[in-house]
C-alpha cells in the first residue's frame, strides 16, 4: 500500500490527456477547454493539488499545494522520511520555539508560581528575542553555540529597557538562560512522547563553566560576619545581615517575615512566605516558600536586642525587616544598595560574597558547633537531608577513624567474653 500519493482535485481520474493538457496550458481554469464530465465539484476552487499520506501511527493526512511539481516533491520527501524513520508531522515541522515553550508551561501543573515566573522572565528577556519565531526543527547546535558567544559578549538580542547593549552575561546567567529555560523546552520537544524534533541539539552543547573561586561556596567567620554587619549604615540592615548568617533562611524568606512570626520566649520564628520575582513588570510577589512547606526555626538569643529594637513603634502585622517607609524590602535594591555597599566598605576580600553566602555561612558555623545533618536540613528548609549533604558534605568531619576504632573495640570485647 502506498504511503503517500498525489490527487488532482479539479479533474476526475478518468479525465482525458487532452483535458489535462488544456487545463495545464490555460491561464485560468475558467478559460480552459475542459469538458464538464471531467470536472470535479471542486473544479477551479482552492489549490488544485493535494498530497495524501499515512503516517507511521496509521493516521491519514493531506495537504493542498499549488503545483504538481511541488506535490510530487512533497510526496517523495514524505515517502523517504517514512522509510528512514525521519517522519515528522507537518505541524511539528512548523512549530516554533515560543509555541513549544507555551505548551511546555501548560503541561506543568505542579510547579510554583515563582518557578513559572523564572521561565517566563528568561524566555521574554533573552530567549524569545532570538528563538521565538524559529521553528524547532531549524534550531541547530551550531546556532546555539553562536548564541552563547553573543550572550557572553553582550550582543545577543534582548527585550528589556537598557541604554545600548546589555552587560556581558556571566556563567551563572548563561546557564540559567540556555541550560535551564531554553534547555527545558528543547528537552520537552525531543521527548519520545512528542518527538517534535528527532534529536535535541542541546545534547552536543557545552555550557560555559567557571573554575573561579566565585563558583565555590563562601563561608564567613564570626568576625567577618560582624565586620560586614557593622559596615551596613542602617540598624535594620545590620540586623538582617546577622539574621541571615546566624539563622540561615533565604533572603526572600527573611524579607517576608512579620513581627508576629517571632516568639522571643522560645527563640523561634515561623517561616511561611517568601518574596519571589514575578513576571516582567510585576516586581516581587509574596508567595509560598521554595518547598511549599512552613517551618519553625531557631534564632540565637544574642539577636534579641537588635530584633526587639526593630519592633518598637510597630504593630505585629508590620514586616520585621523593612524600608524606612515601612514597606517590604526590594531584594534587588537591597542587594545593590545595601549589601554590595557593605561588602565594599568592609574591605572583605572574598570573591563570590553574596547574600546567599550568608546562608552557607550559617551551615558552616552550625556544623562547627556540632549540629547534625537533620538539624541543619530543618533550619535551612531543604526538602530532605540528601540535599543538605550534597551541598555541604565537605563541612562534616570525616568519622572513619572513629568508626574503625569503635569497631575494633567492639570486636575485642565480643571475642573476649
Amino acid at each position: 500500500m502506498a504511503r503517500a500519493w498525489v490527487n488532482d482535485t479539479w479533474l476526475k481520474n478518468d479525465a482525458s490527456p487532452a483535458a489535462r493538457r488544456a487545463l495545464n496550458a490555460a491561464r485560468s481554469p475558467e478559460r480552459a477547454n475542459v469538458p464538464e464530465q471531467y470536472k470535479t465539484a471542486r473544479y477551479g476552487r482552492g489549490l488544485r493539488w493535494r498530497v495524501g499520506w499515512i503516517s507511521p501511527d496509521g493516521k491519514r493526512h493531506a495537504k493542498a499545494v499549488a503545483s504538481k511539481g511541488e506535490a510530487e516533491a512533497l510526496k517523495a520527501a514524505l515517502e523517504d522520511d517514512i522509510r528512514a524513520g525521519r517522519y515528522r508531522a507537518p505541524a511539528d515541522r512548523t512549530r516554533t520555539f515560543q509555541q513549544a515553550a507555551e505548551e511546555y508551561l501548560e503541561s506543568k501543573h505542579r510547579i510554583k508560581q515563582s518557578t513559572r515566573n523564572f521561565y517566563i522572565q528568561r524566555w521574554q528577556t533573552y530567549t524569545f528575542p532570538r528563538w521565538g519565531d524559529t521553528p524547532l526543527v531549524a534550531i541547530s547546535e551550531d546556532a546555539i553555540n553562536k548564541w552563547i558567544v553573543a550572550l557572553q559578549e553582550g550582543t545577543a538580542p534582548y527585550d528589556f529597557d537598557t541604554k545600548g547593549h546589555p552587560a556581558k552575561l556571566g556563567v551563572s546567567s548563561i546557564r540559567q538562560i540556555v541550560g535551564v529555560a531554553f534547555g527545558a523546552v528543547m528537552r520537552y520537544a525531543a521527548d519520545g512522547r512528542r518527538a517534535w524534533i528527532p534529536l535535541n541539539p542541546m545534547d552536543g552543547v557545552e555550557l560555559p563553566r567557571s573554575h573561579a573561586q566565585s563558583d565555590a561556596l563562601v563561608f564567613l567567620t564570626y568576625p567577618e560576619v560582624e565586620l560586614l554587619a557593622d559596615t551596613a549604615k542602617a540598624h535594620s540592615d545590620a540586623t538582617l545581615i546577622r539574621f541571615l548568617a546566624y539563622v540561615g533562611c533565604r533572603i526572600g524568606e527573611a524579607a517576608a517575615l512579620k513581627i508576629e512570626d517571632f516568639d522571643f520566649d522560645t527563640h523561634r520564628v515561623r517561616i511561611s512566605k517568601t518574596w519571589t520575582e514575578g513576571k516582567k513588570g510585576e516586581g516581587f510577589i509574596l508567595g509560598d516558600t521554595k518547598t511549599w512547606e512552613h517551618r519553625t526555626v531557631a534564632f540565637p538569643d544574642f539577636l534579641d536586642a537588635d530584633l526587639k529594637k526593630l519592633t518598637e513603634g510597630h504593630t505585629s502585622d508590620d514586616f520585621m525587616f523593612r524600608t524606612v517607609t515601612g514597606s517590604h524590602i526590594d531584594l534587588h535594591n537591597w542587594r545593590n544598595r545595601v549589601f554590595n555597599a557593605a561588602v565594599a566598605g568592609s574591605g572583605l576580600d572574598v570573591e563570590g560574597l553574596t547574600p546567599k553566602a550568608l546562608r552557607h555561612t550559617f551551615a558552616s558555623l552550625a556544623v562547627a558547633s556540632g549540629a547534625d545533618v537533620k538539624t541543619i536540613q530543618k533550619q535551612l528548609g531543604h526538602r530532605d537531608a540528601r540535599m543538605t549533604l550534597n551541598v555541604y558534605a565537605t563541612l562534616f568531619p570525616d568519622q572513619l577513624d572513629n568508626v574503625m576504632h569503635s569497631m575494633n573495640q567492639a570486636r575485642v570485647k565480643a571475642l573476649s567474653t
